[in-house]
């Protein structure tokens, strides 16, 4: 399932965006997720839940926005700083 090593890769790239802007609790996550990258949003959320237990961003809101191409990225998060 390729939606695992996708998702864990967003996940990194909150974790690394959060530290650099001294959050240290996730709220908000914005993910543009590509029509043509083969992941709904349902299955998102699913890998997502999963991944994010016991971190920063364990209960984080999702909202996407669709991209007309392949990318998978992380738009914003929004969140409480030290």
């Amino acid at each position: 399932m390729h939606e695992w090593g996708l998702v864990a890769d967003v996940v990194e790239e909150v974790k690394k965006q959060a530290s650099n802007n001294n959050i240290v609790k996730v709220t908000k996550i914005q993910i543009g997720l590509g029509k043509k990258a083969d992941l709904s949003d349902r299955a998102f959320r699913t890998c997502f839940k999963v991944l994010a237990q016991s971190t920063i961003m364990e209960k984080a809101r999702l909202a996407f926005t669709k991209r007309p191409d392949h990318i998978i990225m992380v738009n914003t998060i929004e969140g409480k700083q030290e």
